[in-house]
């Protein structure tokens, strides 16, 4: 049993190690994730733009040459970086929350708000129109940009 763990373990030194290489993502990209597929090509997801309105980008890398960025997000600058990868803290979060997609119903209430609501930023607009549409309450403090006077809005310390 030895001399084959030996053999198991010398063999293993032989078998040359995977190329890493650092390149410069393009557009200054930040956060990559990266799949390689079975022909070599580079996968690449991330995220370009200021630090608090980013935009999500995919590209590929083959034979040294990316593709042209494709962006990912439906709204400009509407991605932000959520720093390392958590499992347990998403696993409580998708447990916890329905997580909604931006559909024309829900763009159309935001465009909507936001013709009311002149000074209404577009995320917030977007969450507002989300939980009208899943007919939900807004249940926040911010009062800066939502009133305690809307029927469909809630702010706790004000009930």
């Amino acid at each position: 049993m030895k001399g084959t763990l030996l053999s198991i373990l010398f063999a293993g030194t032989l078998v040359a190690a995977p190329k890493v290489s650092l390149v410069n993502l393009p557009m200054h990209g930040k956060q990559p994730q990266v799949v390689t597929d079975a022909k070599g090509v580079a996968h690449i997801v991330f995220l370009s733009g200021k630090e608090r309105a980013t935009d999500v980008y995919y590209v590929t890398r083959s034979s040294g040459k990316f593709s042209k960025p494709m962006k990912v997000n439906q709204i400009a600058g509407s991605a932000v970086a959520g720093g390392t990868d958590d499992s347990e803290t998403h696993a409580f979060l998708v447990r916890r929350f329905q997580f909604a997609s931006l559909t024309t119903e829900i763009a159309e209430k935001t465009i909507t708000l936001r013709r009311r609501h002149r000074k209404l930023r577009l995320p917030d607009a977007i969450i507002w129109a989300t939980t009208m549409a899943h007919d939900c309450v807004l249940v926040t403090r911010n009062t800066r940009d939502f009133s305690a006077k809307e029927k469909s809005v809630r702010v706790p310390y004000k009930i």
